[in-house]
């Protein structure tokens, strides 16, 4: 399990490690899964549904798209 304190820090570690892992994010609750280290899509919505996360990741071309989605009912 790997905790982050902040966005970036969940950003930075998804950009730097690769294959099957399971991350925890400990600000927002709730845990996601790399699906797979060829590639596969990740989608996290926190308990409270402030936040929203859909990873897609193409290891074969080294490339990570990350998208981070806020819900404008909540603050």
């Amino acid at each position: 399990y790997h905790t982050f304190h902040n966005k970036g820090e969940l950003i930075q570690y998804i950009s730097q490690n690769g294959g099957d892992d399971m991350i925890y994010i400990s600000d927002y609750g709730g845990t996601i899964q790399y699906i797979s280290q060829y590639g596969g899509v990740i989608r996290y919505i926190s308990q409270n549904f402030k936040l929203i996360i859909f990873l897609f990741c193409y290891s074969s071309f080294k490339f990570i798209y990350l998208f981070i989605f806020y819900s404008a009912f909540l603050h």
